[in-house]
């Protein structure tokens, strides 16, 4: 039997470990922004496809509003604004399952949306990646 715990996974962001992360069963998602190809379909009902080039993927990391690395992200996001050069890598590693995901080149987006009121909130940072290399390691 195999038992999976989230604290066997990490996220390093450039050189900055992320950590404080909302309680929740999506805390980290990266998903393809485009399709793998698009389907064209004739006047005669032949059908066609094209690929797709577009590799990108959208990175989304839900952290608790007291969380360090709510205020790393924003930071990195003002530098990025003003000098252009807060391109960095994210790597995701699984311990326990022996994986490994690395995006070369990952950039913050927006900022993210703020929201208090009585309880513990959930900061989203999204980011934008030039595309999803899967390791697995042994």
């Amino acid at each position: 039997m195999r038992t999976y715990s989230f604290k066997n996974v990490n996220m390093i962001h450039g050189t900055h470990e992320v950590s404080g992360f909302a309680d929740v069963d999506d805390a980290i998602t990266i998903e393809a922004r485009s399709n793998a190809f698009e389907t064209y379909t004739g006047a005669k009902g032949e059908v066609t496809r094209a690929m797709i080039n577009d590799e990108t993927v959208l990175i989304k990391v839900k952290l608790q509003q007291t969380s360090k690395s709510v205020a790393y992200f924003q930071n990195i996001l003002l530098a990025d604004r003003a000098s252009g050069n807060m391109v960095l890598p994210i790597q995701v590693d699984n311990y326990e399952e022996g994986e490994s995901i690395k995006i070369p080149k990952t950039y913050v987006i927006k900022q993210p949306t703020i929201t208090r009121g009585k309880g513990q909130n959930i900061i989203e940072v999204e980011l934008i990646g030039d595309r999803e290399i899967p390791i697995f390691i042994p």
